[in-house]
């Protein structure tokens, strides 16, 4: 062995493949039901918000009607519209606009601030927990540091330009 990381190795010219692990393969117990939770999150993020709420004011309070799938399509899985597969091994990051290192549990409450324009999860929350974990099972056998090429990717070729009138 040659004491190389699998990052350096990746640098030497390998290529990580896409390759999420299926969701049949989720472990049973309580790491699995986060991970489906998390899944949920992901999917349906203001209805299984809002679902906890105590009312519907206060569940509209706490995000609007998009879901993290209104940016990352597929249960964050396709390829093609900002996958998040392999998220958890690039994080925590520098982030420009923040001027500071984030983590990925920061960077999940940001988009729940500015894109879902609502309350950022609270330390600990057993929500955010089960993003993270979900997000790190379908990141499994990415390399910490990995060159993604499909991380920020969305193919906007068919968005239309907008036409404002004055």
């Amino acid at each position: 062995m040659d004491g190389e990381s699998p990052a350096v190795t990746e640098e030497k010219g390998e290529e990580i493949a896409y390759n999420p692990p299926s969701l049949d393969d989720v472990p049973e117990g309580p790491m699995g039901e986060a991970i489906l939770r998390g899944r949920e999150l992901i999917n349906d993020t203001s209805n299984a918000i809002r679902a906890k709420a105590s009312s519907v004011e206060d569940g509209e309070h706490l995000v609007n009607e998009l879901s993290c799938t209104s940016c990352h399509a597929g249960d964050g899985l396709d390829q093609d519209t900002s996958s998040l597969v392999g998220i958890t091994a690039v994080y925590p990051q520098y982030n420009e606009r923040a001027d500071k290192v984030l983590t990925l549990e920061d960077r999940i409450n940001g988009c729940m601030v500015r894109s879902m324009n609502g309350e950022p999860f609270e330390e600990g929350d057993e929500d955010l927990n089960a993003m993270v974990a979900y997000l790190t099972y379908i990141s499994e056998g990415i390399p910490i540091g990995a060159e993604l090429e499909w991380l920020g990717k969305n193919e906007m070729e068919d968005v239309p330009i907008p036409f404002a009138i004055k």
